[in-house]
């Protein structure tokens, strides 16, 4: 791995956003390319609204037949809807093939075990009651070695293994153009990339095939489930990026610099008005621009005042927040003084930390003997852009923000009356503000790659809105 170039995640709708940022910081400098047949919505929000370059492949590979779906209200038992799987088996097997069934839950196996067989027996199929062959093949994750079980499924044929009935274990990987034919059962409890990974599971020959999902009355489904169903039967939402899109539509599109990969944060204030304020938003992070210092050093009452003992020595050098915290516990465990040991760790943090944000010092306000006024806190800052600083201050909680200004032509930031503070608490006040400060600049780095302005949107700030009106409006 010492030359990697390049990574490429398949099906990453499968993968959380922790997971993924895991690989991210595993692959610092390298090229990430994402496959997926129907992206979860924070992915394509993130490329409608701009963060991400995007492609589609929305034509299907050549030799590939056509696949219709059929959504239908089904309830076991009743004499029409078993008429209806009767039917279905006939035709696919008349011609050949065989079936898929999927259930979405083990408890349900048993149950759609017996209505398949019933539908086989009463078209008189060889499989039923033959010692020698297996009308329905079962494989879910209980089941030992599934994967053999769905191998001798596909090397049977129609009249030795008909129909394989399973759990949603067979909605990726398989490719067995034999079958042209897939009835989901409760179709209202998966999600669309399921739903649309499932009807993938046929279709995959010349052969024209079908798809079936089945769900109960409308009593017994959500709201959600409804719209999930319309956009599978939709013959204009055929296609995985087309469906991804509903499946936006649906859920919303989650929280950008957050973890939830889906709904809808424009709930408040509304599509529109939500396009606009994320439009700005990127636009106003671009415009972060933070120059690291190669150090800090701290100057205030608290850091003069620290014991000189050798066991706090790697404390004070320590180059990384996890070294300091590491050091400050050997030496507590040497003998040395918590209470010492624990401010002089709250220092060295303090100053890490600012070197982060550009800060070369910090000091107290030097004042004439005969100034009474309490000094202010001084933080030297020569590259900080004014811009910048208003993005960071902001992160600041609103109380302690108040006492932070900006002095463009002196490139420092003031922290007024700081010097009315006891020595350590002028410490706890400044760290507390900055690991404010550096928790944002952590978060906006978790997409500052996709935060350069690319091609997906337009240049003009309108054009832009429409852009993203696309993802939340519709």
């Amino acid at each position: 791995w010492r030359n990697l170039g390049l990574a490429v995640v398949d099906e990453e709708q499968r993968f959380g956003v922790r997971q993924k940022e895991r690989f991210k910081a595993a692959c610092v400098d390298v090229d990430v390319l994402t496959l997926s047949a129907t992206p979860i919505p924070r992915t394509l929000g993130a490329a409608l609204a701009g963060l991400r370059d995007t492609s589609e492949l929305p034509e299907a590979p050549p030799g590939r037949g056509t696949t219709a779906s059929i959504v239908r209200r089904d309830a076991p038992g009743l004499p029409e809807d078993e008429a209806f799987i009767t039917a279905l088996l006939r035709k696919e097997l008349s011609r050949g093939g065989q079936c898929f069934y999927v259930v979405p839950r083990i408890a349900d196996i048993e149950d759609a075990t017996e209505r398949i067989e019933a539908a086989l027996r009463s078209l008189n199929h060889p499989a039923v009651d033959n010692n020698d062959t297996v009308a329905v093949s079962v494989a879910h994750g209980r089941v030992p070695d599934a994967g053999k079980v769905v191998q001798a499924f596909s090397q049977g044929n129609n009249e030795t293994r008909p129909v394989l009935l399973a759990t949603s274990l067979v909605e990726n990987g398989l490719d067995l153009p034999r079958c042209n034919t897939i009835v989901v059962q409760d179709a209202h409890m998966f999600g669309l990339a399921s739903l649309h990974q499932l009807r993938g599971r046929v279709g995959r020959g010349s052969v024209p095939a079908v798809a079936v999902f089945l769900h109960p009355a409308d009593s017994e489904r959500t709201l959600a489930a409804g719209a999930r169903l319309r956009a599978v039967a939709d013959a204009d939402a055929s296609t995985g990026p087309e469906l991804a899109r509903r499946d936006l539509e649906i859920r919303g599109a989650g929280a950008l610099l957050g973890t939830k990969q889906s709904g809808r944060a424009s709930r408040a204030v509304g599509d529109e008005m939500y396009a606009s304020l994320l439009v700005a938003e990127l636009g106003r992070l671009r415009a972060l621009d933070v120059k690291k210092s190669q150090q800090c050093e701290c100057f205030l009452p608290l850091s003069r005042r620290l014991p000189v003992d050798e066991a706090l020595r790697a404390t004070r050098s320590a180059t990384t927040p996890a070294e300091t915290k590491k050091c400050v516990r050997q030496a507590i465990d040497n003998g040395v003084d918590a209470s010492a040991a624990k401010a002089c760790a709250k220092v060295r943090l303090l100053e890490l930390h600012s070197a982060r944000l550009g800060i070369v010092d910090i000091a107290l306000e030097t004042k004439e003997l005969n100034d009474l006024t309490t000094p202010h806190g001084l933080l030297s800052a020569p590259e900080l852009d004014p811009k910048t600083w208003k993005l960071l201050r902001s992160e600041v909680p609103e109380g302690p923000r108040e006492s932070f200004r900006f002095d463009e032509f002196a490139g420092r930031i003031e922290c007024v009356r700081l010097g009315a503070l006891s020595p350590a608490k002028q410490v706890d006040f400044l760290l507390e503000a900055v690991l404010h400060m550096v928790g944002f600049l952590d978060r906006v780095n978790q997409v500052a790659p996709a935060l350069k302005p690319v091609a997906v949107l337009n240049e003009t700030a309108a054009n832009a809105t429409a852009a993203s009106e696309e993802v939340f409006a519709r």
